[in-house]
């Protein structure tokens, strides 16, 4: 089969995927930093997206290193 394609192909997905998580991101962070608490009684979650960004990345950085 063609495992190398496959891998490098999960590796780009996975890079677009990290690339769109940004978006929220970003919102986390400006709803957590600029926007006071009384407007949006809601726990943050920026350091959970920041976590899935970069697992998210390393795992694109691996499935593309492997798919050379």
């Amino acid at each position: 089969m063609y495992f190398k394609e496959v891998l490098k192909f999960l590796g780009s997905y996975l890079s677009f995927l990290g690339v769109v998580l940004l978006v929220p991101f970003f919102t986390s962070i400006y709803f957590q930093f600029y926007v006071p608490v009384w407007r949006h009684p809601q726990p943050h979650s920026t350091l959970a997206f920041f976590l899935t960004i970069v697992i998210t990345f390393a795992l694109a950085f691996f499935f593309k290193f492997k798919g050379k």
